[in-house]
């Protein structure tokens, strides 16, 4: 995907969800990607990428409850224009 030549800034927002009884619970998080952008800044977005990481405290949490509360962490990156950043 080709980044719009006016989207000279990269935005990054990152989040936790969190699963139980090895991941079966629940068995579908949602993600609002819009959301998640507009509090990175900016208006218009370009290049979204999304993805998902485990932290080391989330490996042990996972490992300490017996798997039956499972941290996972995600972020969301794009590039945008250079609009406000929102707290």
């Amino acid at each position: 995907m080709d980044v719009n030549p006016k989207h000279t800034t990269a935005r990054k927002s990152e989040g936790v969800k969190e699963f139980y009884l090895w991941g079966m619970i629940p068995a579908k998080h949602t993600v609002q990607v819009d959301s998640q952008l507009l509090k990175s800044g900016g208006s218009e977005f370009s290049n979204i990428s999304f993805g998902t990481y485990k932290t080391t405290r989330d490996t042990w949490m996972a490992i300490l409850s017996f798997g039956l509360y499972t941290p996972v962490h995600y972020f969301v990156e794009a590039h945008s224009d250079e609009g406000l950043i929102r707290e």
